[in-house]
């Protein structure tokens, strides 16, 4: 059975209004959730106790409290400090899944502009977080090897802020995003890394072959 080590610390009050907070989301509006998606009876001032260690939620709670935000049970419940999910890790998953449901169909044939390598990032949840592993100093010094990112997907798109974007299906990566009149600009920092030039799309709206996957809104400096 899953259960939680309670200390005086409170440390799992102490996750739960950082992640939460992190969300955007205010007492009433995680409340509201678990009473909608999971047919609980909670009220802010339910979360609230959580958070201040005067009662403890059981394990279910925590499970959906968990889906909710978006963060590991084991985070929550201090078993780890990396609190979001591997974004990598999650559309390797589903890619995997989608693999073996489809055992048997025809492979699509790649195109020039098709890396056969490139991550899927379909399917990845809204307006959540994950974590990304800087894997090369295109960014540096603002970011190194084995910095850790924290992505927010669903982010309105901002001029000069970095993003985690893919292009013709490449492999993610994270870029200033400059706006120009033509063109969207994918700035790297590291000038031993080439920036790309993404022309703007007919309607003058958002470039073809571009998905912005979510804006860096934290990171966490590797140690190495």
């Amino acid at each position: 059975m899953l259960r939680y080590n309670y200390t005086e610390s409170n440390e799992l009050g102490k996750r739960l209004r950082r992640v939460r907070k992190a969300a955007g989301m205010t007492l009433q509006d995680l409340s509201n959730a678990l009473n909608q998606e999971y047919g609980t009876h909670a009220n802010k001032g339910t979360i609230s106790k959580y958070e201040n260690g005067i009662h403890e939620p059981n394990a279910s709670t925590i499970f959906c409290i968990s889906q909710i935000i978006g963060v590991s049970v084991d985070y929550l419940m201090g078993k780890t400090d990396m609190d979001y999910p591997s974004l990598l890790a999650v559309i390797k998953a589903k890619k995997q899944a989608a693999e073996q449901a489809g055992q048997g169909a025809p492979a699509a044939a790649a195109t020039p502009e098709t890396d056969e390598t490139a991550e899927d990032t379909a399917g990845l949840q809204a307006s959540a977080n994950y974590s990304f592993d800087v894997e090369d100093n295109s960014m540096s010094p603002h970011y190194r090897i084995g910095d850790v990112l924290i992505i927010r997907t669903d982010m309105p798109i901002v001029d000069g802020q970095i993003y985690l974007v893919q292009y013709k299906r490449s492999k993610p990566m994270v870029r200033q995003l400059v706006i120009e009149k033509k063109k969207w600009l994918l700035k790297t920092e590291n000038r031993a890394f080439d920036s790309t030039e993404v022309p703007l799309g007919d309607d003058q709206e958002a470039p073809a072959g571009l998905k912005v996957i979510g804006r860096v809104i934290e990171f966490r400096r590797s140690e190495i």
